[in-house]
């Protein structure tokens, strides 16, 4: 068992408009392999193999801006790209202090399998001490460069003003505009992130640390812009000789952000917003539910995200606001059958959004999909579809079947919301149609509401009630005169259709 050493590896405060740094000195053995409990905790062992395994080899890039980089390890074989001294103004990126190569290091180790996400260090102290106008320098050059991500494992005090880090901040505004996903730690002081810079910005992607117990760090900032937390305690890194066991919020951000390169590995085409929300749909919830001051949205964990996309929209795992809602179940056989579809969100992955209401004719097409029918070349039976309309045939053929019947003025009105009222009668006379089965009598527990049926669907929606569809809310109401939502449909249609 390995040593464990505890040290805050770089606590960042401006002194006179620099900020200073502190290393540590312990050395322990190397780590040979991804199996630490930081690279399982954030499901990074496995996705890295997964993003191998898919063939997903295009290049990536992370600039790391610390202080610089120096080591020939061999996790870092093949990795490292040119980078720049941005307080020397040379190519030099010489690490003295060691700091920005075990934050590399954790870059490396997250994407272990991996070896074309590169890593850009980018050299911002001279002599321990860093200035704001070489971080801003730093911050504008990876943005040039092109980098995908930007990892930054530093947090400015901001108690002698704001004037020693608006240019850094204008900087990351301006690298996020261009498309780069910026990281930065929280800060070491467990205090308010508001006290922080770049930790205070709304724009980054502000990280915590917790430990292998998954609880906050005695030592991480918390607050408003908090938006993660990630392994920070006990963490094995390399510096420029050799392997230290580091704590801070420092390897917590260098986490995330080779987090971030795994995901634009996989989705290019994702902009800073979407890793975002991909990381917060599927963080592991800690501390209180939802998103708090001292955790913020949780633990991103990539084995719960989609790895294999290739199924698009036919794979559920694929929809990034169905992995935990109601309606999972019934959806998932629906998509399987292709009987309903998602909302393209970026590179095969999709939203089910199932909250949103469902029309007339949209829920007519789930019905007919459903069906297994042919559904072309009908003839127009209704006033206000029009044959090119792509749910036409749809409408259509729902008449011939006596699905629908339409409206006393012949209409269809495709685009009106459907209501629950009016989707039991569609789905008992699809049952009808189908030859299933549905209870015309029998025991019926009225709900409280049952005066607001419509009286020409009184009798479909007390079948569906006999039928177990329908059950009420938490106050036993039916709520029929209330628009149908996709999960709802998606749920009544699953227990009408399945066995």
């Amino acid at each position: 068992m390995r040593r464990r050493i505890i040290s805050i590896v770089i606590c960042l405060a401006i002194f006179g408009g620099a900020i200073t740094l502190s290393a540590p000195t312990i050395a322990l053995a190397q780590r040979s392999n991804p199996d630490g409990w930081d690279l399982m905790a954030t499901g990074a062992a496995f996705y890295s193999q997964k993003m191998a395994d898919l063939g997903k080899f295009r290049e990536i890039k992370v600039a790391v801006i610390d202080t610089g980089f120096s080591s020939d390890a061999p996790i870092f074989s093949g990795r490292m790209i040119q980078g720049y001294n941005t307080a020397a103004k040379t190519y030099d990126t010489t690490d003295i202090d060691g700091h920005g190569t075990a934050m590399a290091s954790v870059v490396a180790y997250t994407t272990w399998h991996n070896p074309n996400i590169k890593i850009m260090p980018l050299k911002i102290d001279r002599g321990g001490d860093i200035q704001s106008a070489p971080f801003a320098e730093a911050v504008e050059h990876a943005t040039r460069a092109g980098v995908d991500v930007i990892s930054i494992s530093i947090a400015a005090n901001l108690k002698q003003g704001d004037s020693f880090v608006w240019g850094i901040e204008r900087a990351i505004r301006e690298a996020i505009a261009a498309g780069i996903t910026v990281v930065v730690a929280s800060g070491n002081d467990n205090q308010d992130v508001s006290g922080w810079s770049p930790a205070r910005m709304d724009e980054v992607i502000c990280v915590g640390s917790i430990g292998e117990n998954k609880r906050i760090s005695s030592f991480s900032n918390w607050g408003s812009t908090l938006d993660f937390v990630a392994p920070g305690e006990g963490i094995l890194t390399r510096r420029p000789t050799n392997d230290y066991v580091e704590s801070g919020t420092s390897p917590a951000a260098a986490h995330v952000a080779g987090i971030c390169a795994l995901l634009k590995l996989n989705f290019p085409s994702a902009k800073p917003q979407h890793l975002h929300r991909i990381l917060k749909e599927y963080a592991e919830d800690l501390g209180e539910n939802g998103w708090d001051r001292f955790y913020g949205w949780g633990l991103p964990n990539l084995a719960l995200t989609p790895a294999d996309t290739s199924k698009g929209s036919a794979d559920i795992n694929n929809y990034l606001d169905m992995r935990t809602h109601w309606s999972r179940v019934a959806v998932d056989y629906l998509v399987e059958r292709q009987i309903v579809n998602g909302y393209a969100y970026i590179d095969n992955l999709y939203e089910f959004m199932p909250q949103n209401n469902i029309t007339r004719a949209e829920f007519a097409a789930l019905l007919a999909r459903a069906s297994g029918d042919s559904v072309g070349g009908r003839n127009a039976v209704f006033s206000d579809v029009r044959a090119h309309e792509w749910y036409a045939q749809a409408a259509f053929w729902a008449f011939e079947c006596g699905v629908v019947t339409g409206y006393e003025d012949g209409s269809f009105r495709p685009s009106q919301n459907i209501s629950r009222q009016e989707m039991a009668a569609m789905l008992v006379r699809y049952a009808d149609y189908k030859g299933k089965f549905m209870a015309r009598t029998g025991y019926l527990e009225l709900l409280n509401d049952d005066w607001q049926i419509a009286d020409w669907a009184r009798e479909y929606m007390h079948i569906l009630q006999r039928a177990g569809i329908i059950k009420g809310d938490d106050g036993r109401n039916g709520n029929p005169r209330a628009n149908a939502t996709r999960a709802e449909s998606a749920t009544m249609l699953f227990n009408t259709i399945s066995d």
